[in-house]
């Protein structure tokens, strides 16, 4: 969403200036009607004049109150009140550059410059024509903010000259950031090249903004991009840009490259504290590699790191991916040991270490725990954390306990909540109990997503209750919410299991209808309804196979299995051979022709690799 500055900002003024006529013209109107009328009573209409007005009572001057006197009176005072209203408009009219002043100043006007500013670096990436519409002059002597947007530039001249403001550093890494949040980051780095081709001086903080927005995606090319960047300007990075270096690499699952990345950090003379550690052990643990984690994990000790809250919270959040709760237990009680204070994320993540385990006994210790502290309380996400360890082990009845519990505290839940719940029914076959806790979160009027529906839907599947879950699907539907493709599977599993292939094929079309790609589960799906239908279509089966693999969905050994119910073993040894089937595992009880198929593609593969 964008200010169109020239059109809001011209109506505002255009109404201020009318209002600001209109306080004059009225009331110099009515001094004029009024005026106009004594003298019609004098001078027009004498007879009714009234008489000599200096007796000082009405009983001494011989004459009563009669009508004409009184509307007399009534006007002559009225007129005296249009004259102060005249004067006190002349005042107001005479005081107008201050309350232009105030108006520039105030922060509704300063919104719509800055959103105007934004709107011009998001649509074309001008940061002169941002620093025009942001009613600075450039204070910083940059060209491009002395060059500005003519238009508003003047009007801004004329009509508040003491609002500018220079363009300082902190106001520029701002609009980088506002950039990177509304675009992303090519258009934050579109941005920070355009303020560094114009000569602005900038810091490493500047260069941070851009380089996180690329990790929060996981392109460690572009985080290292602009590490490379900030070096060439002569700017040198800091501990939080190295950082940010390492989690992109974490979420790109490349670990070795986040140890280059720490060692580079070392030779620049850059310390690493336990956040850096914390990331490249969490990024060897998701590859499974528990040995190098622990390599990392000792050279963290060895180090001389200043320890850091954040840090331990990332090193128990690793542990809960490993399902290790004693390991996580350790790192919690060296927090203390560090003279540091444990936050909420601290005892969050603890429970979540123990409801990935399976340990609902030391998820709920740790809740009652955290629940004793006077100086630190749970939140909407430690409540849901602690009603999913219920769920995880299907005990609704606990569930349902510390969801009540959390609305007697005060806390109101989200859409997470309500989905643990309902993932309780769903474990115990509870459908009636899901659909009613979804009714309860509409009631609430809880912001739902397709998620929470999906949760129902799947619990419907699992009992396989087709038409509940296509009347849960209908629900969502109504409500405006846009699905995904594993509530698509869902509702269309409990078809296939009784050979539906008819209502399979339906909510394929419908799905295709709204933009979403078939993935191998659906394509599973849709070959497991064909294979049990009665009686069996292999000739709809092959076609839907071959329409798949052209268009890239990956085939796994579930999809060959059940594709081999369905068309028979041996034909599907011949549509492996005739797809050349790529990345396909050794799969047991197909014949020698998919085997021969899947080698040709690995040495076609290898014949066609580039030499290194």
């Amino acid at each position: 969403m964008h200010v169109a500055s020239d059109g809001v900002e011209d109506s505002a003024f255009a109404f201020v200036s009318w209002w600001r006529r209109s306080c004059v013209a009225w009331p110099a109107l009515l001094t004029l009607v009024l005026f106009s009328v004594d003298y019609a009573f004098v001078e027009v209409w004498p007879g009714h004049a009234p008489p000599n007005r200096n007796v000082s009572t009405v009983e001494d001057s011989g004459w009563s109150l009669d009508l004409s006197t009184t509307i007399h009176i009534a006007y002559t005072m009225g007129l005296y009140v249009a004259i102060l209203l005249l004067l006190f408009s002349a005042c107001r009219s005479n005081t107008g550059e201050w309350r232009r002043k105030f108006v520039a100043e105030g922060s509704p006007h300063r919104r719509a410059q800055a959103k105007a500013a934004l709107f011009a670096l998001n649509k074309r990436g001008d940061v002169a024509d941002a620093a025009g519409a942001g009613g600075g002059s450039g204070g910083m002597g940059s060209p491009g903010a002395r060059g500005g947007r003519q238009r508003f530039e003047a009007s801004q001249t004329t009509r508040s000259s003491d609002s500018s403001r220079p363009w300082t550093l902190a106001r520029l890494n701002y609009v980088i950031k506002q950039a990177a949040q509304a675009g992303g980051p090519e258009k934050g780095g579109q941005v920070l090249n355009k303020l560094c081709s114009e000569g602005w001086k900038l810091d490493a903080a500047s260069f941070n903004l851009v380089i996180r927005a690329h990790a929060k995606i996981g392109d460690m090319a572009g985080a290292e991009g602009w590490m490379a960047k900030m070096g060439d300007r002569g700017i040198p990075p800091d501990l939080c840009s190295y950082n940010m270096v390492l989690d992109a690499c974490a979420k790109a699952e490349d670990p070795e490259m986040a140890g280059v990345w720490m060692r580079k950090m070392a030779s620049a003379g850059v310390n690493a504290n336990i956040v850096s550690y914390a990331i490249v052990v969490q990024a060897w643990v998701k590859r499974g590699d528990d040995s190098a984690a622990s390599g990392w994990l000792q050279r963290m000790e060895e180090s001389s790191a200043e320890p850091d809250v954040v840090g331990y919270n990332l090193l128990i959040h690793t542990c809960s991916i490993q399902r290790n709760v004693s390991l996580a237990e350790h790192w919690f009680y060296e927090i203390a040991k560090q003279g540091l204070q444990p936050t909420v994320t601290t005892y969050t993540a603890m429970i979540d270490a123990c409801a990935k385990a399976n340990d609902l006994m030391r998820a709920e210790h740790w809740m009652e725990k955290m629940l004793e502290l006077s100086d630190v309380e749970p939140n909407v996400v430690s409540y849901s954390t602690m009603i999913d360890a219920c769920a995880k082990v299907g005990d609704v009845s606990r569930a349902e306990f510390w969801y009540e519990r959390m609305l007697k505290r005060g806390v109101q839940p989200n859409a997470y909540s309500c989905t643990a719940v309902i993932n309780a029914c769903a474990r115990v076959g509870d459908v009636g109990s899901a659909c009613q806790w979804l009714k309860r979160a509409e009631k609430a009027h809880i912001a739902m997503d397709a998620i929470v529906y999906g949760c129902v839907i799947n619990a419907c599947a699992k009992v396989g209750d087709a038409d509940r879950a296509m009347t849960v699907f209908r629900q969502m539907q109504a409500q405006g919410i846009h699905s995904h493709i594993k509530v698509y599977a869902a509702l269309a599993r409990p078809y296939a299991y009784r050979g539906g292939w008819p209502e399979v094929e339906r909510i394929a079309e419908e799905m295709k209808s709204e933009g979403i790609a078939m993935n191998d589960y659906f394509l599973y799906t849709l070959l497991l309804a064909y294979s049990r239908a009665s009686p069996r279509q292999a000739q709809r089966a092959e076609a839907v196979f071959r329409k798949a693999v052209v268009d890239g969905v990956p085939v796994n050994n579930r999809v060959l299995e059940v594709l081999g119910r369905a068309v028979g073993r041996v034909r599907c040894n011949h549509l492996v051979s005739e797809c050349r089937l790529r990345s396909i595992g050794s799969m047991s009880g197909f014949g020698p022709e998919a085997r021969a198929a899947q080698q040709q593609s690995a040495a076609d593969a290898r014949r066609h690799a580039p030499t290194i």
